[in-house]
């Protein structure tokens, strides 16, 4: 099940995180974000032994996308060990496929 995180739990969460954190960054009128809103709730399912998923509205909390560098969305941000570990790559879109090679990958480094 995918977090849903805001300003007051946001930094907390990923601090006592016990595995690598994907925060979704995400807004409401943001179409590709509502078309992959599924699939991130598949994937926090499928690979829950793996990472956590979480997520963040970057409309309600710009500083957020600012803090991260985030320059379009949907964007994934890669949180291990308690620090921001970089953007998770769109190499060849957001199929259900390719993210999870990504996120893999973020993940492994």
């Amino acid at each position: 099940m995918t977090k849903e995180l805001n300003a007051n739990t946001f930094d907390e969460f990923i601090q006592s995180a016990d595995k690598p954190v994907i925060v979704d960054f995400w807004a409401p009128w943001c179409g590709p974000c509502r078309i992959i809103a599924p699939l991130i709730d598949e994937l926090s399912t499928e690979m829950a032994e793996e990472v956590i998923f979480a997520k963040m509205d970057i409309e309600e909390f710009p500083e957020f996308g600012k803090r991260y560098s985030v320059m379009s969305i949907p964007a994934f941000a890669m949180f291990k060990d308690g620090a921001f570990g970089g953007l998770v790559p769109s190499r060849g879109g957001y199929s259900k496929s390719r993210l999870t090679e990504n996120i893999r990958i973020a993940i492994a480094l």
